[in-house]
């Protein structure tokens, strides 16, 4: 994809530094902390390279089944507030 890899540690330490960068995460779900019909859901994932779990937010216009365990290769943004938002995913 051409994309950097998500920096999950140092994105825990000061999320504001990467607004409005694009990244490439493969990660597991670890569980789905919230979901809106309307809106989306967050999800905790664990990087795949470092382990560390973080949330992503995946708007409703995405429609995948997604499932505990799943691991995906995410095209990622980091948005206002440091939110880091799914804007395509593929399974592997």
């Amino acid at each position: 994809s051409g994309l950097e890899r998500f920096p999950s540690s140092a994105y825990l330490e000061g999320p504001e530094d990467f607004l409005g960068n694009r990244y490439l995460l493969e990660a597991q779900i670890v569980s789905q902390i919230v979901w809106d019909e309307q809106v989306g859901r967050i999800l905790a994932v664990s990087a795949t390279h470092d382990s560390v779990n973080i949330p992503i937010f995946i708007p409703a216009s995405i429609t995948e089944n997604l499932h505990v365990g799943q691991r995906y290769r995410m095209r990622v943004n980091v948005v206002s507030g440091g939110l880091i938002q799914v804007e395509e995913l593929r399974k592997f």
